[in-house]
């Protein structure tokens, strides 16, 4: 393996997801393999680099500048991973290094300055980051010894949580070592190096503390780390290759985001154009153009939702399916529910409706099709609600009702229906928790919380409860549910939520909403069309997965091939 079969690879295995990703991490253990460069014989090998490190540490000792050197384990034949190259050595990380461990610094002392505090979480992307960084009275910058600072330049890794990834301080400032921070300070050996070489064998780390409920490494474990020595002078000749890979494979995610700007600006000009379609002719123009540009407008999975999203804001514009003069217009659909209102009102199974104070909406965002009519959705629909649901009433599973959370619209098979809850509830539950049932073709909706925003609508296929944290339209009877229910997916409820903290959905609010209806011939034309859309959608989305999880396959093909 050489720099140039890398190289070669480069650009094929990019474009793959997460394909830079992937080469970086093979950069790095090519590089601490020996198999980046070429090896030099006329460099001292690390065999007496090794004894060169052994009289240095010992000098120190002498001087009192560290601490006496603990004895570590020779490495035994089971713990090296591959053979190293002519000239390198197989040794304890320890003997190449001195560890300090940071001070455990109590949180009563934090203030506002003083001098800054290396903790955990200032850790990011290989570099100390002052965001959130807490201070101590600077008193601790005497009190406490030398190599308890960090200075600009310094090697720092992490023992907790995001183990044994290692940062530099890029700073001007000095800091001092909390705890479960370390600091490595190397002994005639590549700081960058010894940094590259931190970076490999993170999931060595967590295998050695898997199992804990919070990822631990000890002193113990970082200092008897395998480790593979090369010569020094390979050491620095790996880390400017390395440098010049890395800031190669920068180039190329670059250029590909700038690929990938381009054609999302592409797709999103070729949507609105066939958002801005004024009818059916147009749509189908401007559809047309898409089908055409299909494998350069839409590559990626996500690419998908947009075009989900247009057809049916079309759909329920009127743009998607031609009007027919046939169909009864919306006005008399609108007197036939106005009958129906007033045979349920006498049946006692609705309140009187309100008066509508409102009025019809002066002006609508688009221009309806003839024979549509602009309404509110109290005008097609009645307001389900839900119920509170104490835990005591809970875990049944066969009774005759269903009962909906907002979690059970996650379950398989109710993508789009509610086939299955969580939990079953009768009519003597139903009475104790006041909870009414509602009909089949009923379309229900969060209403509280960050769920708002997910924009998710079901409909109920059986007689069904829901409870307190969600909301529901219940048709009238010559309404089209599937209608009903596309025409909330075009709509962000979120832009109509109220509160900060927790927000929710007003009714009162939702009702000033205008809409677009169509007649009732019109509206099952539209849901056979979107559905008949949505299939196909579906399956793009299919092929663009199934081709995604395709190359990223073979990009790890590839890298598990050259790294081996």
């Amino acid at each position: 393996m050489t720099a140039r079969d890398l190289i070669d690879a480069f650009e094929t295995i990019a474009d793959a997801p997460n394909g830079v990703e992937k080469l970086r991490e093979l950069v790095l253990q090519l590089a601490v393999r020996g198999q980046l460069i070429p090896q030099d014989f006329n460099d001292e090998p690390a065999s007496e680099l090794l004894d060169r490190i052994t009289k240095e540490e010992a000098l120190l000792f002498r001087e009192g500048q560290i601490r006496k050197p603990k004895k570590l384990p020779p490495i035994t034949h089971d713990e090296i991973p591959f053979d190293a190259p002519q000239g390198w050595e197989w040794c304890r990380l320890g003997r190449t290094l001195i560890y300090t461990n940071g001070f455990a610094f109590k949180s009563a002392e934090y203030q506002e300055d003083g001098i800054g505090i290396i903790r955990m979480s200032n850790l990011q992307n290989g570099a100390v980051t002052t965001a959130n960084m807490k201070y101590v009275p600077r008193r601790y910058y005497d009190e406490l010894s030398e190599d308890m600072r960090v200075v600009p330049g310094d090697l720092v890794i992490g023992m907790s949580g995001s183990i044994g990834q290692p940062a530099f301080n890029f700073t001007d400032q000095v800091y001092l070592l909390n705890q479960r921070v370390g600091k490595i300070t190397p002994i005639l050996v590549s700081k960058s190096y010894l940094a590259m070489f931190m970076q490999t064998v993170e999931q060595h780390y967590l295998q050695i503390s898997y199992g804990s409920g919070i990822k631990n490494l000890s002193t113990k474990q970082i200092l008897e780390t395998p480790f593979p020595l090369p010569p020094l002078a390979e050491q620095h000749r790996i880390v400017a290759k390395v440098d010049e890979l890395m800031s190669l494979l920068d180039r190329l995610e670059a250029a590909r985001g700038s690929r990938d700007t381009t054609r999302a600006s592409l797709r999103d000009a070729a949507l609105q154009a066939l958002q801005d379609a004024e009818d059916a002719e147009e749509v189908q123009a401007a559809w047309s153009r898409i089908s055409e540009n299909m494998d350069e407008l839409f590559t990626d999975p996500a690419d998908v939702e947009p075009l989900r999203k247009t057809v049916i804001k079309l759909a329920v514009r009127g743009c998607l399916v031609a009007q027919e003069q046939a169909d009864e217009p919306a006005t008399v659909l609108l007197d036939l529910i106005k009958d129906e209102k007033a045979q349920l009102v006498k049946k006692r199974l609705m309140r009187r409706p309100k008066a509508n104070s409102k009025g019809r909406p002066a002006l609508y965002p688009y221009e309806l099709p003839a024979g549509w009519s602009v309404v509110y959705f109290m005008d097609v629909a009645r307001w389900a609600v839900g119920s509170g649901f104490p835990k005591k009433y809970q875990g049944h599973t066969e009774m005759p009702y269903l009962f909906c959370k907002v979690s059970d619209m996650n379950l398989a098979g109710n993508e789009k229906e509610i086939h299955q809850t969580v939990n079953y509830i009768d009519q003597k539950i139903c009475d104790q928790i006041r909870a009414n049932i509602h009909p089949p073709g009923t379309v229900v909706f969060p209403k509280i919380g960050g769920a708002i925003a997910t924009n998710k609508r079901r409909i109920l296929v059986s007689e069904t409860a829901i409870d307190n944290n969600c909301l529901g339209l219940i048709p009238y009877s010559q309404v089209n549910p599937e209608w009903l229910y596309y025409l909330l997916l075009s709509i962000d409820l979120s832009e109509y939520q109220s509160g900060t903290s927790v927000p929710a959905l007003s009714q009162g609010v939702l009702e000033t909403i205008p809409l677009g209806l169509p007649p009732v011939g019109e509206q099952q034309r539209i849901v056979d069309r979107v559905d008949e859309l949505m299939v196909l959608i579906d399956d793009l989305g299919s092929q663009l997965a199934v081709a995604a999880s395709l190359q990223s396959a073979f990009a790890h093909a590839t890298v598990s091939d050259l790294a081996s």
